[in-house]
């Protein structure tokens, strides 16, 4: 079975060369974080610096040499106490960005980005997020379903009222959460599965959460569809 492996490259210090300090120790941080969690192998910044001119190198073949699967690259830029910090994790296996983020914050915030690049975060964005696109159809279509066995009721609301039934419907009929989190999980890999059990409470709250946005944000699809005469 493959281990969920990722390398974080020494961020792009955009700022004064004195900075340079900020943007790499915000890197050897991040793989600390990552590390901690004892759920993937995250290659270590010795490693990364012992490859020639790793910084002209493609993501594919840096991620080869590595014997990893994930490449996280960032830059960062800081004017007094502002820092700008942009981050994308790239999945070499395939061949695009899958997810992405920029924070501009008072440098004293700095730790927030912590957060935002846990392993948790890792998993939302190269698994959660990807999935819920594929199946996007179909779970608006179930969710209509839903509707209709419930006697319609949906449509009688109003719009703040419909957001709210998406919500209660997720997060309290857990009949049909977890028939939700099934196409979900169902749609792993052996090792997303695996890395999936380490921390179920808290990547089904996340998975949870993105299923509400992603339904919202979809209010119009769930409307009955209206015959042209």
């Amino acid at each position: 079975v493959e281990v969920p492996s990722i390398a974080v490259l020494p961020f792009t210090n955009k700022g004064a060369a004195e900075d340079e300090f900020y943007s790499y120790g915000i890197s050897a941080d991040l793989i600390s974080e990552l590390a901690s969690a004892g759920l993937i192998r995250v290659e270590s910044l010795a490693n990364i610096e012992k490859i020639p001119d790793y910084e002209d190198l493609k993501a594919e073949k840096l991620a080869s040499k590595l014997f990893v699967r994930y490449i996280i690259e960032g830059t960062l830029w800081k004017k007094d106490n502002i820092f700008q910090l942009s981050v994308e994790l790239y999945d070499t296996k395939q061949n695009k960005t899958v997810w992405t983020n920029r924070w501009q914050e008072d440098w004293e915030e700095v730790s927030k980005i912590k957060d935002n690049m846990s392993s948790e975060e890792y998993f939302q964005n190269a698994v959660l997020r990807p999935i819920l696109k594929f199946q996007n159809d179909i779970l608006i279509e179930v969710f209509k379903t839903y509707i209709s066995k419930r006697k319609n009721v949906y449509y009688t609301l109003n719009q703040n009222q419909k957001l709210n039934y998406v919500t209660h419907s997720i997060q309290k009929d857990i009949k049909f959460r977890n028939q939700l989190k099934g196409m979900i999980v169902g749609l792993f890999s052996l090792e997303e599965y695996e890395l999936y059990t380490e921390n179920s409470s808290a990547l089904n709250k996340r998975m949870m959460n993105l299923m509400i946005q992603r339904i919202q944000n979809q209010l119009q699809l769930l409307e009955p569809a209206t015959s042209l005469e």
